[in-house]
């Protein structure tokens, strides 16, 4: 009961410091207007940047201008300035330095690098602060427990491009705050370290175990449903492995786990789970229905 209270302790405190960024996110009124400055402030930026030259950056003064200059692109027509900044050349896309490439997963075609800044960074927490604030204060129990987050795709250790610049970020806790960072590491499920495992059998062995022990999993965000999935598949295929391991730990917990396994339930394994986070449409929505089949009391 004490592990539960230090759960909702720490999420409780996460909650109060995001609830500033909560309210002003909800209080906008003006939403034209926030995503019209916004906008100009980027044009303003990165007009000495390459991609601002080529587009005459210097000279949009509008949303219309913009829109007539600047054509919509994929992933694609970024590949060649990518390339530039991978060999360590500066002012491309941005004129803030960038800080590394995050992969995508690759799911649907090869993996996509985003060149990581500063301020995209503190954008993505500004995006987390109220979708978390929101979740932990609409989904009861969900703060009395532990949750497993999993938001980089599994990179090798330590993976540089030819320039210099760091490939992937070290732990998924860089996403959050400092603060947010040391509180949640304690009240995680699966130790950040485990993402950067190099052998894939070792990586979702110790995923597995870990996720197992914990009895008080109250939240799971993933990005894509599919990689959950294939954590169940390896304990389904790995747990009298599994079992043997856990034994020497907790020989009650063992055979629970091993009960539940191999009836194929999983909502049991993890009683108190309450929300899972994850992709549900395009070519994750049918992968996002077996999840909800698996997890029938959580809400995705």
């Amino acid at each position: 009961m004490l592990n539960n209270w230090v759960c909702f302790i720490i999420n409780s405190i996460s909650s109060l410091l995001y609830r500033p960024e909560y309210k002003k996110f909800i209080n906008t009124k003006n939403i034209e207007k926030v995503q019209r400055d916004k906008l100009m402030q980027i044009i303003k930026n990165n007009t000495a940047t390459e991609y601002g030259r080529k587009f005459d950056f210097s000279n949009l003064d509008t949303i219309a201008k913009y829109q007539d200059t600047v054509p919509l692109t994929k992933y694609e027509d970024y590949i060649s300035y990518i390339e530039k900044i991978k060999n360590g050349e500066s002012n491309i896309l941005t004129k803030e330095k960038v800080l590394l490439l995050e992969p995508t997963s690759g799911s649907t075609s090869a993996s996509k690098y985003i060149p990581y800044t500063d301020s995209l960074k503190k954008e993505f927490q500004k995006a987390l602060k109220p979708w978390i604030y929101n979740m932990y204060n609409n989904y009861k129990g969900i703060k009395w427990g532990k949750s497993y987050w999993s938001i980089s795709p599994v990179t090798k250790d330590n993976e540089y491009t030819k320039g210099g610049i760091p490939i992937g970020f070290e732990e998924d806790t860089a996403y959050f705050g400092f603060l947010e960072r040391k509180l949640f590491e304690k009240i995680f499920a699966v130790d950040g370290t485990v993402a950067k495992v190099k052998d894939m059998d070792e990586f979702y062995y110790k995923t597995s175990i870990q996720l197992l022990m914990t009895q008080n999993l109250t939240l799971i965000s993933v990005w894509n449903p599919t990689f959950f999935l294939l954590i169940i598949e390896y304990i389904e295929k790995n747990i009298e492995r599994l079992y043997d391991d856990i034994l020497i730990k907790d020989k009650n917990r063992a055979d629970v786990l091993r009960e539940f396994v191999l009836k194929g339930d999983f909502q049991s394994i993890w009683k108190d789970l309450r929300v899972i986070s994850c992709w549900c449409d395009g070519n994750a929505e049918k992968h996002s229905y077996k999840l909800q089949s698996t997890f029938p009391k959580a809400t995705i």
